[in-house]
């Protein structure tokens, strides 16, 4: 049996108990009040996978209830969490699924929350392409996109770069846009600040 087919079956054996596994020793509850959901995962699934869940067991972060390790990540929604926790245990996320693509920002930031960098470099790349397929996406999601961005200045690059793009060839798809106002000084500030913004005025009135 060659490595590659043996390191298929791992992934598959490991995958598996993402939903059919009895002995889960983590339950994670998720989001708050009426929208929070409890989820159950393998403490060991968690720290190889997750340096963010490596430090939280280290550092005793999760309170111990019976035989269950209990976490609260009351920031972070269900839907997102449920894709994430996905992608630790089966290396896999379909992003091109309407759950993916309405939680594109929410799920760049939990993955950063959690160290998943991989994953990062993926829904980076996705979020380039949405963009460029979908002026509607990048007009309607723009204001998160850029404060995110700009208040995190060298954490996701490839994000940067879009959106310095985006305001230097076409400044006006976003600035005339209502959801321009709704961005916060810091990324404003960045945005007025490119040396290649091509505007000789900018209306605020």
């Amino acid at each position: 049996m060659s490595c590659q087919t043996l390191s298929d079956t791992l992934l598959r054996d490991i995958s598996n108990l993402y939903d059919k596994a009895d002995d889960y020793n983590v339950k994670i509850q998720v989001g708050e009040d009426s929208k929070m959901e409890i989820f159950k995962a393998h403490s060991v699934i968690l720290r190889a996978r997750s340096n963010y869940f490596r430090s939280a067991f280290s550092l005793n972060w999760a309170k111990k209830e019976g035989d269950f390790y209990v976490f609260k990540k009351p920031n972070v929604i269900p839907i997102v969490f449920q894709i994430i926790l996905k992608y630790i245990y089966t290396g896999t996320v379909a992003l091109d699924t309407v759950n993916v693509e309405n939680n594109f920002i929410e799920l760049l930031l939990a993955a950063d929350e959690m160290n998943l960098h991989e994953l990062i470099e993926h829904l980076q790349q996705n979020i380039i392409n949405l963009s460029r397929l979908n002026n509607d996406w990048i007009i309607q999601n723009g204001v998160k996109l850029f404060n995110i961005i700009f208040n995190r200045k060298g954490v996701f690059p490839k994000l940067e770069e879009l959106c310095n793009n985006i305001m230097i060839q076409d400044p006006k798809l976003f600035i005339n846009s209502n959801e321009f106002w709704g961005l916060d000084d810091e990324a404003l500030l960045s945005i007025i600040q490119l040396e290649s913004l091509e505007m000789k005025e900018i209306s605020v009135l």
